[in-house]
């Protein structure tokens, strides 16, 4: 038996067949396969529209269902810890993550001035991945993002760093992450 969760053809969803779902199913206090089952495609039946604010009601509905369902009062407060953090969580991977979608060319001022640009708004953590680095304006950015807690890594030519004007070993001194391929007969050429 298909389980509707809600009616899309209101103006807003209604989760009534849901709550009475979960009130069934949570007086046992267990989850049976044939329960999951229909959880699980009436899931699937939400479609795409408004789906943030679907499952933000579809999470809202099963916690407050839990909530009645406790009679004491510390795990009332627990679930209401769990669910803070759930939404905290859900509130981060639905907003959306910026992102640059860019090719830049070398050597160019303007080039230069962007990807700079770029490497000073990192702020969780960046991975680079070039043949080597000889322009120490893009050195101190990466050092830069490094002291703001940025967790560089950089993947590069094993030989190429050793080159004269390579500003790869000074990185790597100063603390950031490096990775360089260990086949001196061949080389790691890629750049992003």
């Amino acid at each position: 038996r298909s389980l509707v969760l809600f009616n899309m053809a209101e103006e807003k969803a209604t989760f009534p067949v849901l709550e009475k779902f979960l009130k069934d199913t949570v007086a046992d206090c267990d989850l049976s396969s044939k329960e999951r089952a229909q959880f699980s495609h009436g899931v699937l039946q939400t479609g795409d529209r408004n789906q943030r604010e679907v499952i933000e009601k579809m999470r809202n509905s099963i916690f407050k269902v839990a909530q009645e369902s406790i009679e004491d009062e510390k795990a009332k407060k627990i679930l209401s810890w769990a669910e803070e953090l759930i939404g905290i969580i859900e509130s981060e991977c639905y907003e959306p993550k910026p992102f640059v979608k860019e090719a830049v060319f070398f050597p160019s001022d303007r080039s230069e001035k962007r990807l700079i640009k770029y490497l000073d708004a990192a702020k969780h953590k960046m991975l680079v991945c070039v043949f080597t680095i000889t322009n120490n304006r893009l050195r101190d950015a990466l050092k830069r993002a490094h002291d703001r807690g940025v967790k560089v890594a950089i993947i590069t030519d094993d030989e190429c760093m050793k080159h004269l004007g390579s500003d790869i070993d000074h990185l790597k001194g100063y603390g950031l992450d490096v990775i360089a391929d260990d086949a001196p007969e061949y080389h790691m050429h890629n750049k992003f």
